[in-house]
């Protein structure tokens, strides 16, 4: 009603206008107006309170207008998980260190530390890799002899050594001489760990994927085109839309008001000439018709199980039904917050005639776990833009990404149940063994009968005999281990707790005993075989960090979403040291950061009997880990690695923390541990079947 109020009153002002201007002489009325207005100062007052008011009006309008935004803007692109990289630590040194902001002894402060951090970790290297004792290398190191790069030896020794004046000029001139040697001194200790090269991208390669027409190169894993799309449509009327109205062009109200008021009060025609622009546009929002949304929505997706890293292909269409044209449809699919969109946009805008539809194409790389498509939202305005109607659809998408583990790679450590893990010992099996003298007593289908006839002889044929295991799955959750790939990718403590079940799953299969323990909060679920204590340990890992953890009486609380826990993002407590790493200047110690929190060897080993065998899954990102390991092992419990690795290059910090890992991968076979380096590029599953071939040889 107020709506149509103001119509009226508009159209008859710009009617006035243009009877005022158009006729060749003003009629009577207005005439007999303009000479009542001179002599009736109340007159004059009302006309201009009431182009006050107009102004008023205006004012309001736009203050509401600027306030808010006229309608909801979706986000642009897809967020990535709040997680830390692998090295921030030293990377938010580095950056305090070459700012340019910085005050000089602050910088100075900050590169001393990045400095002593880079001589601890050359010092592991050079010990390692030529088989010396700590303080020898060190001793290399603080001298220079280690490397034969002037720029390496700079770095350590400051003005003791002299660099080339070609090399000091250079660096002066480009004003990144720490920068240089940095990252000279970075290279040296790749090439002398004799690390292999990253095959995993990078946090900074990711967002080069694109290429110049925006599609991506060649990837390990393409769109699936198997016949196994599956398609979600729904249907979206009129009746279903929220209408709204963004009322901008109504600041034409007032000022057609104002003008063609003070028009009539000074007789001033071209004021009132004036009105007629603002007048229009408001006449012209009021004869547009709101928008109709009569549409079919459909989402279609490659292939609803992907493997880990397959690239997967979604399609949205949208369909006018209706009988009136969209002057402007914009629909925004709703991406799983935890998949990252490679190319193309969930994002369409187009006009759309009765029948007519649009689509939008866009890829989403594949991770593990499984992941929920949101709601599509739509957006349809009118021809004037100043109404719109607004629609969210729920189309069921789920995408199942899981990665089956078949095998698990176990130690000989057994107990005295059959199961399949092979063992030194003859008796029941599949495998030969062995032979031994006959006894009366032994089955027939047990006597070697060809060598009875070629020696006379009766001999029994005895088989592997296989044994169960009981085996206890540590991981690693530390907050030290809640670090990624990249923003894009989950933890490696999710990782982690994905790689558990899995691994758990194949050793249930295998009739083995499984149970779990998580360190952080030390919680521990009792090995036990049985569908209730798959059941079980499966909620023990899925379960979120805020919930209790059992106590080792093998109780669980009820089953959570597994991708709550595995891929939406880390707890708090971890999120608030990343928001404050990095404010201030405070100087990092690399003495502190070497060990991100003793791990509770002694509260594991009080609930190991000694018949139990470890899997620990931990990225080895600090020390703790290998101390923890050489404890269990020196115990007598036979313990196998797997550590996914979330490092990669891109930065000093980065590169400093794969050179770390690798070190610590070192460490531990040459202890005789068996160790799984988990490339999180490649299936869980695949990894374990090349370390079961390689260590069956």
């Amino acid at each position: 009603m107020k709506r149509l109020a103001l119509s009226l009153l508009e159209a008859l002002t710009l009617a006035a206008a243009i009877a005022v201007i158009l006729l060749p002489q003003s009629p009577a009325v207005v005439t007999q107006y303009g000479q009542t207005l001179e002599g009736s100062m109340l007159l004059l007052v009302l006309a201009g309170v009431f182009a006050a008011l107009g102004v008023r009006y205006g004012y309001r309008v736009a203050a509401h207008r600027g306030g808010e935004p006229p309608f909801d803007q979706p986000p642009e692109e897809a967020t990535g998980y709040d997680t830390r990289l692998p090295g921030d630590h030293v990377d938010a040194q580095y950056a305090k260190a070459t700012a340019p902001n910085r005050n000089e002894n602050v910088r100075a402060a900050h590169r001393q530390t990045v400095v002593r951090y880079l001589e601890e970790t050359a010092v592991d290297v050079l010990s390692d890799a030529e088989n010396v004792a700590p303080p020898a290398a060190r001793e290399r190191v603080e001298d220079g002899s280690w490397s034969d790069d002037p720029r390496v030896q700079a770095l350590f020794q400051g003005d003791r050594t002299q660099l080339p004046p070609r090399i000091r000029l250079r660096d002066w001139a480009s004003g990144e001489s720490f920068e240089r040697r940095v990252e000279r001194t970075v290279a040296e200790l790749q090439r002398i760990a004799d690390l292999p090269d990253d095959t995993q991208s990078s946090p900074d390669d990711l967002d080069s994927e694109l290429d110049a027409s925006g599609s991506t190169p060649s990837a390990r894993f393409e769109p699936s085109t198997a016949d196994t799309a599956t398609r979600e449509r729904a249907t979206v009327t009129t009746a279903d839309a929220t209408l709204e109205r963004d009322g901008h062009w109504n600041v034409g109200v007032p000022v057609a008001f104002l003008l063609g008021g003070l028009g009539f009060v000074l007789s001033n025609p071209t004021l009132v000439l004036a009105a007629i622009v603002p007048a229009g546009f408001s006449i012209y929002a009021s004869l547009t018709r709101s928008p109709a949304l009569n549409v079919d929505v459909e989402r279609t997706v490659s292939s609803e199980s992907p493997a880990p890293g397959e690239r997967v292909r979604v399609v949205l269409t949208v369909e006018n039904i209706g009988d009136r044209p969209l002057a402007e449809l914009r629909a925004v699919d709703g991406v799983p917050e935890s998949l990252r969109v490679v190319s193309g946009s969930p994002r369409l805008c187009a006009t759309l005639e009765p029948g007519e539809s649009a689509t939008t194409t866009y890829t989403v790389e594949a991770f593990r776990g499984e992941h929920a498509f949101g709601t599509a939202s739509l957006w349809a305005r009118n021809v004037s833009g100043d109404a719109e109607r607004t629609h969210v659809v729920d189309l069921e998408t789920r995408l199942a990404c899981h990665d089956p583990v078949e095998t698990m790679p176990t130690t000989g450590q057994t107990t005295p149940y059959e199961g399949r893990i092979e063992t030194d010992a003859g008796g029941h099996g599949l495998e030969f063994y062995a032979t031994r003298a006959y006894n009366p007593a032994d089955p027939l289908s047990r006597i070697d009968w060809n060598h009875w006839a070629r020696t006379g002889e009766p001999r029994t044929v005895q088989f592997r005999r296989t044994q169960a295991g009981t085996v206890v799955v540590v991981v690693d959750d530390r907050s030290v281990s809640r670090r990624a790939r990249s923003e894009f990718t989950p933890d490696a403590v999710a990782l982690g707790r994905h790689a558990a079940i899995r691994i758990a799953d194949a050793l249930f299969a295998a009739s083995n005993a499984v149970g779990g323990a998580l360190l952080t909060r030390r919680a521990y679920e009792r090995p036990s075989r049985g569908r209730y204590q798959r059941q079980q340990l499966e909620e023990f890992f899925r379960r979120p960090p805020s919930q209790p953890e059992s106590t080792g009486s093998g109780g669980s609380q009820s089953l959570m979403d597994i991708d709550k826990q595995f891929f939406g993002g880390i707890d708090e407590d971890s999120d608030r040291r990343s928001k404050q790493d990095g404010d201030d200047d405070s100087v990092w110690s690399p003495l502190l950061a070497t060990d991100g929190g003793g791990i509770p060897v002694e509260w594991l080993r009080k609930r190991l009997s000694g018949r139990e065998q470890v899997v620990f899954v931990s990225p080895l990102l600090d020390d703790a880990p290998r101390r923890f390991v050489r404890t269990l092992q020196a115990g007598g419990t036979d313990v196998t690695v797997l550590s996914p690795d979330v490092t990669s290059g891109g930065s000093p910090g980065r590169a400093i923390a794969r050179i770390e890992r690798h070190e610590r991968l070192r460490a531990l076979r040459r202890r005789g541990l068996r160790v799984v380096d988990w490339s999180t590029d490649e299936p869980l599953s695949a990894t374990l079947e090349h370390a079961q071939h390689r260590w069956s040889r």
